[in-house]
């Protein structure tokens, strides 16, 4: 019961801004080694003795049923649930800053097809699929972007066409005013100093067979970092995401939790102190408890790392093997199935265009809201 009133305590709500969420310290229980008593109490702050020792029984009451030693308690008021996991406190942020004016990264009409071939002799050909079809954005300094989209609608694609990792079948994609195509490998190297990613699973972005402090330390290297610089800002960083640099330099990626792996993983791409952090879904491989302490951190870091610019990747769309006529998020949009007839005509015979509002706001979208 405690356990499950933290969970709810992690979960952003809407309704409140600028609020630290909960997070519940420790792991979730391994299910080949669980403990003795209640599985929960190493992660529960009312654990008392009887929590360790004897595994509580599930008992219903009024329609719920709860499985825990101090239940009466809780539901009486004795034990207050405000008391159980307290929002973190935390220094009063500074308001949201405007961009400065700087364009960091700028994306225009960025293109990706992957072309088709021959399935075997008596199949046929498949199609060629549009990954990323015309993405534009900008990301101006002291910004945070967020690009939101379903399970492969082609986010993580289009973060490896602005990254180079993948070159793009068209487009154009400049970052810190140079333009990532035509710029020759050695200025390439520097412009990425200035831009980091942090994936979405951080196990198999992290080399197994290197302990943390070679990890972290990698990036810096590879920039020609002296070595005293380096043991200094390796141990600055993991300081920085709560990791313990006294105890946890020489463990390896597979002994740590899935939350202290990804905090690995930031402190790697902070490591350089880039302008541009690129962030792939860094939550949503990870528990429920785990990923508010992630989000918090990543708050924190925003304002302590000098104004550090994130780009966050959100995560059935049409198939991007056929590409229908007009708008191809008709589908799925909630505004079309309100729209008179005439209206709805146009978004299936007509494909929207990439229009400002003058308030530094674009949007390809026929009936656009104000």
């Amino acid at each position: 019961m405690p356990y499950t009133i933290g969970l709810l305590g992690s979960v952003p709500r809407a309704d409140l801004t600028r609020r630290s969420l909960t997070p519940v310290e420790g792991s979730p229980p391994s299910l080949v080694g669980l403990p003795p008593g209640c599985a929960f109490a190493p992660r529960c702050p009312a654990r008392v003795e009887l929590c360790v020792v004897e595994e509580p029984a599930l008992v219903a009451d009024d329609g719920h049923a709860t499985a825990c030693h101090r239940a009466a308690e809780i539901v009486s008021g004795a034990l207050e649930r405000s008391e159980l996991f307290p929002t973190p406190m935390t220094d009063d942020a500074p308001p949201e800053r405007a961009g400065t004016g700087e364009t960091i990264l700028s994306v225009s009409d960025l293109r990706k097809t992957y072309p088709g071939g021959r399935r075997g002799p008596f199949l046929g050909r498949t199609r060629p699929v549009r990954a990323v079809d015309g993405l534009s954005l900008e990301v101006g300094a002291g910004q945070t972007f967020a690009l939101v989209g379903e399970s492969g609608c082609g986010k993580s694609i289009a973060i490896r066409e602005i990254l180079r990792l993948d070159p793009a079948t068209d487009g154009d994609v400049t970052v810190l005013g140079r333009e990532i195509r035509t710029t020759d490998p050695a200025r390439r190297k520097a412009v990425r100093a200035e831009v980091q990613v942090v994936f979405q699973d951080s196990l198999a972005s992290l080399d197994p067979r290197l302990p943390v402090a070679d990890i972290v330390a990698e990036p810096l290297r590879a920039h020609g970092w002296s070595r005293g610089r380096v043991d200094e800002r390796v141990r600055e960083v993991l300081r920085l995401v709560g990791l313990d640099p006294a105890t946890q330099l020489d463990r390896f990626p597979s002994r740590f939790s899935g939350g202290q792996r990804q905090r690995i993983a930031i402190a790697r791409a902070l490591a350089l102190r880039p302008r541009l952090l690129v962030l792939d879904e860094p939550v949503s491989a990870l528990d429920v408890s785990i990923q508010a302490g992630i989000l918090n951190l990543l708050s924190a870091l925003q304002w302590l790392e000098r104004g550090r610019r994130r780009v966050l990747l959100g995560g059935d769309l049409p198939a991007n093997t056929d590409v229908p006529q007009g708008c191809r998020f008709r589908g799925r949009c909630p505004l079309h199935r309100e729209l008179p007839e005439a209206d709805r005509r146009r978004c299936a015979s007509e494909d929207p265009a990439l229009t400002g509002d003058g308030a530094g706001h674009r949007a390809a979208c026929h009936h656009r809201v104000p």
